[in-house]
This record gives structure tokens, sequence and C-alpha cells, in this order.
């Protein structure tokens, strides 16, 4: 990071420039990144300039803020853990310092804080509880660039190397106590050892209570001795029952060189002990016969169920032999009913009116009104859960995500892959319910996707719409005054049901999301299918069905809803060449681009994965992925592995 180059020109155009206009890139007050831009002539006036920028999410800076009264790196730890005043905010990375002088040279000594570590309101910053240690730099003066336009200092390289050391926040006892309590959630608790929802917080409770005592302390307290010396003592204890155990006994081993050499002692001890090892596990061996008599009856079952099974197999070969023997019939009866046909055909062209008369005997001589195929009401309102399930208690849009996220995970493997999948597909769904953007959900265990999300974000199922009868428009009626937030919609594709109902879906206020089976059904539809509705393929994240109840959520008094990040929007080259719409390309941008800041994404795994996969499956062009994914860096080996696996390239 350098100081801007400056020209001689009068004016504050071209490399004068000290603003440029935003066309993307944050929103939010105290943001602060770092835009690509140039200039060129105007075709108008050639003496202004036109301006073109581009936000570069992949680097930030790191402001520098040294704090005077510091002395050691202690006390600047004490200052982020009680709360920092800091002049003009910038929500960045942050490195709090001293400073030290040497000789000429100045020295900047202190510790690097991710935005993520911190806690900002309004002009003071604090230090997460959930931060357990700090790296450790120092820099020197000729590593700081200091800005003309503003007091604030910043690291010359957007890059940092890896730290001198990491500096404790908490100790070691808190550290582990923090991360025992943080594994035995709730949803791990159930699955484990499927009990309530009060035995897991009195097992938090005792838990809390176990981690907080220390056997140092309570050696220092009982032998009033220091806790220095308390830890000494038990050192002590342990090196000398090892001792104990290690070196044996004297008397001990000058009996066993008795037994040993004399046969007949020998054989009474053995004696005397295979009894009394007898007598003492009586109970162990009554157990074993009876687990052996219990195995022998089982063999026994097996073995008649395989005389059943081989008697079926005999049974069904016969029933063969004779479905055989009857499609063998039926196919001669097959032939001979053709050629009387035919020969029936070539009279009925010789004799149209005696053909026409012979039939006339065998229609009805009244006409029956065909009956209407009745409408009927086929919503189906989704049903509250049980009074069992407890909710979880949501106080903002980042628990209930995180909440979608672990209900999703029941339908994956516990890999740091399907966690990584898992965390994009819970922000690419959250991002489409929270702007209310339709999907098309195909693939195995679709309906389980919608009622996760509609569970996480209203605590009920989500309703069902199944278009399987004559179209009846009304129905929308029914749809807008249910309580539903989330809305399924069955059988999409059936043919009596006119486009009419797709537009007045689309302008629900609800979530709506159609549903198929199979993921090939969707190469036959129109690709303006997708005008309406986005595509999402399940198979890049079911494992395994579900193996838990999703978890019900609701939202507490004070919920923080989730604010929509406004963003200027460019179809992208890729798009344009898969034939994506600038309608469906739109809805898109609005998705990814918020799901990427819910989870802080900075590379193009939600793109490959939710935009180009899917669209170059549709429209036949996998070829065209693979050698673009070939080129790509700015994504993810995890994403770039599922998407090389779905193409059969490995």
């Amino acid at each position: 990071m350098v100081s801007p180059r400056k020209s001689e020109r009068p004016t504050k155009y071209f490399e004068n420039r000290v603003r440029i206009f935003w066309n993307d890139g944050p929103t939010q007050k105290g943001e602060i990144g770092i835009w690509d831009w140039f200039t060129s002539p105007s075709k108008n006036d050639s003496s202004v300039d036109f301006i073109e920028s581009y936000y570069v999410p992949d680097s930030y800076p790191v402001r520098v803020i040294t704090i005077p009264e510091a002395k050691t790196i202690e006390y600047i730890l004490e200052k982020l853990m009680a709360g920092i005043q800091v002049e003009s905010p910038f929500n960045c990375d942050l490195f709090f310092c001293l400073r030290k002088k040497m000789g000429s040279l100045k020295y900047f000594c202190g510790l690097l804080c991710t935005k993520n570590d911190l806690i900002f309101s309004g002009s003071s910053v604090t230090i997460r509880d959930s931060i357990c240690s700090l790296p450790q730099y120092t820099f020197t003066d000729q590593d700081i660039f200091i800005c003309s336009t503003i007091p604030v200092q910043f690291l010359k390289s957007l890059h940092v190397e890896s730290p001198e050391c990491y500096v404790s926040i908490n100790s070691v006892d808190d550290i582990i106590r923090s991360i025992i309590l943080s594994k035995i959630t709730w949803p791990t608790y159930r699955e484990t050892l499927n009990r309530t929802r009060r035995e897991w917080k009195d097992c938090q409770l005792l838990l809390e209570r176990v981690c907080s005592e220390s056997i140092y302390e309570e050696v220092s307290i009982k032998a009033a001795c220091s806790l220095e010396q308390a830890k000494q003592a038990v050192s002590e204890f342990c090196a000398h029952a090892n001792d104990l155990i290690d070196q044996g006994d004297i008397d001990l081993e000058i009996l066993s060189q008795i037994v040993t050499y004399h046969d007949g002692l020998r054989s009474q001890c053995e004696e005397i002990a295979a009894e009394q090892w007898k007598q003492s596990h009586q109970i162990e061996l009554s157990l074993a016969q009876s687990e052996l008599q219990e195995a022998e009856e089982k063999k026994s079952q097996i073995e008649r169920e395989l005389k059943n099974f081989q008697d079926q197999i005999t049974s069904a070969q016969s029933r063969l032999e004779k479905l055989k023997s009857d499609i063998a019939h039926y196919e001669a009866l097959g032939n001979d009913t053709l050629q009387a046909v035919q020969k029936k055909i070539a009279d009925a062209q010789e004799d149209a009116a005696g053909f026409i008369a012979e039939l006339s005997m065998f229609l009805p001589q009244s006409t029956v009104a065909a009956s209407t195929v009745s409408s009927l009401c086929h919503y189906k309102m989704g049903t509250s859960v049980s009074e069992e399930d407890e909710p979880e208690i949501c106080e903002s849009w980042k628990d209930e995500l995180a909440l979608l996220q672990g209900n999703l995970s029941f339908m994956s493997f516990a890999s740091d892959e399907s966690r990584a999948l898992n965390k994009l597909l819970s922000a690419f769904l959250y991002a489409a319910y929270v702007q209310n953007i339709p999907l098309l959900i195909a693939g195995p265990y679709a309906h389980e996707f919608a009622d996760a999300v509609s569970l996480s974000v209203a605590g009920r199922h989500a309703g069902i719409l199944a278009l399987d009868g004559r179209c009846d428009t009304d129905i929308i009626k029914h749809l807008e005054t249910s309580d539903d937030t989330v809305i399924v919609v069955q059988n999409v594709f059936g043919k009596d049901w006119d486009d009419n109902l797709l537009q007045s879906l689309m302008r629900l206020n609800k979530f709506i999301i159609w549903t198929r089976p199979y993921t090939e059904d969707l190469l036959i539809e129109p690709k303006g299918l997708y005008n309406y509705a986005l595509p999402l393929f399940t198979e890049h994240f079911v494992e395994t069905k579900p193996t838990n109840q999703f978890i019900p959520g609701m939202h507490s008094k004070k919920f923080f809803q989730y604010k929509l990040q406004k963003t200027s929007f460019n179809r992208t080259k890729v798009l344009q060449q898969l034939g994506v719409s600038k309608l469906a390309a739109s809805r898109l941008h609005m998705v990814l681009s918020n799901a990427s800041v819910m989870i802080d994404l900075r590379n193009k795994d939600l793109e490959f994965l939710f935009a180009i996969l899917p669209f170059a499956v549709l429209t036949g062009q996998k070829d065209f992925l693979g050698e673009i994914l070939d080129t790509e860096k700015n994504i993810s080996n995890t994403v770039k592995a599922e998407i090389k696996h779905y193409l059969g390239e490995v």
C-alpha cells in the first residue's frame, strides 16, 4: 500500500481524483475496503473523466491503532477485554499495539484482531468472549502507511506473515472447560442419549460444576500449602504410584519362583485358583451359558428360515415356468387376433356401409353427458410440531441460519467436506427465503429440504399444494390466508394447470418451493421455467435419510431481522454463454450476493455450486463447465472436488 501518484493537472479529474463513484461492495457505515478503478476520457468532453470501479473482496486493509499509555502486551489485552475507544472506527481488521524506540527505528508490537474477533458498538471495540488467543506481531515504522486525507494508519502489506506467537486470553482450564461445554449441544445430546431437554440442561450444570473444581486447589486447601506445592505433591504421588506398580513386591517374587519349580504345588495352586475363579465369576459363567444357548436357538431359527426361503424359491420357479407358458399362449393368441383385425379392416374397406351397420349393433342407443372432473381443494396446511418438541429460541437471523444448518446436517455425514457444503446450502436457502424467491428443488428428499426451512424459520411443517385435478385458480385465496410461511408445490407440471397459476404464485408473500423427485425430469422442461423458480439439486448434499427429527425454531420478542444488501448487478459472461435469462440471472445475483454476506464468503463457491453447475447440466453444457473449472482459481477444493465428482472426472 503506497500513496497515490498525482500529476500537475489543475483539476481533480483522472489521476488526481480523491473520490470515486461506488458501484459495488459494502454499503454499511464504517465499512472499509479496496476498489480497483481506472478512468478514461468522457465521450462528450475529453477534459472530464469517465470512472469505472470494481470492489476487490479478497483484499482488505489492516488498521493500526497505537495505545500511547500501553507498556506491555498484557495491558493491551486487558483494554481489549474491557473495551477500547477508537476514533473514527472502521469495520475492518485492527492491529492494537504499543510503540517502542530502539535507536533510530520505531517498533510497533501488538495483537492482530480480525473484524470477526471484535464487537463494534459505536466508538467502542471489545474482544468477543469466544476468542481464546490472539496472534502477536512486531512491525517497524517502514511497514506502516499513514493516510494523508484522514488521521488513520494502515499496514502496507495486505497479507501478513505467520505471527511471532499466540497470546492466550483465558487460562488453559477455562479454555478446556469452554470447549467441553460447547461440545455438549442439545442436538448431540438428544441424538446420543435420546433424553429430554431438561435432562440436557441438568447435565450441563453438572459439567460446569465439575469443570470449575480443580484437584490442585483442593489439595492446596486441605494440605495448607501453596498451589505450586500442591502441583508438585500430586506429581510426586503419581511418580511414586508408577514405581510401586513397576517394581512389584519382593515377597510375591519369591512365592512365584517356588510355585514355578514345584510341580505338585503348582498343580494344587492352579486347581485352587480355578475353583475360586469359577466361584467369583459364577454370574458371568451363567450369563455366558445363557448366551450360548440363545445362540444355538438363533442358529436353529436361521436354519428353519433358510429352509423356508429355499421352499419359496422352488415355488417361485414353478410359478415362473407357468408364467412363461402363459406368455407363449397369449403371444400366439395375440398373433391370431392381429390377423383377424387385419382381415376385418380389409373387409370394411371393401364394404364400408355393411361394416358401419354391423358396428351400430354394439353402440349404446342414448348418449350420456361426460361428467366433469370436480375441482377439489388440493391445499393442505402445514401442521404444528408436538408440545414435546420444545422450540429453539432465535435471537437474530444468525441463530435462525445456524438452526437451519443444524437441521440440514441430519441428511449428511459428519465430515469436513459435508459440513462445508452444508454451510453453503444453508446460506443459499436462507437468502432465498428472506427475499421470497421461489426455488425448484429436484432430487431425493426434496420435500425434507422444504420442511427443514419451514421448521427452522416458522416452527411448523410446510404447507402442501398438490396440482392433481382440474385447474382451480381460486386456490390462491386459500394460500394467501393460510398461516404457512413456506409452501411446497407438488406435481407442478400437471397438464390441466395453466400458466396463470405460476404468475399468481410469484406474487404471493410466501416462500414457494416446487419439488420433483428426479433431476432428470428438468431436462425436458422449457428453459423459461427458471424465470419463475431457481433450480437446486439435492444430490450434492444428501448422503443419508434424515437421522433425526428437525428442531423447530421460534423468534424471540427482540428478534433481529436480516437486512438485505443491495449491490449492482451485471450478468457475467459465463451465465450469458449458458443461456441464462436476465430475470433468472438477476434473481441468482440477489440470492448469491446476500448468501455470501451471511457467511462472509470471499470466493466463487456459491456461484459455481448453485448457478453455473445446475444451468450447465440443464443446458447440456457439461464440457463447458469442465473447461472453466480447470482455469478457475478462486474456488475451494471441496466444491471443485464435488463438481468433478458429479461430472464423472473422479
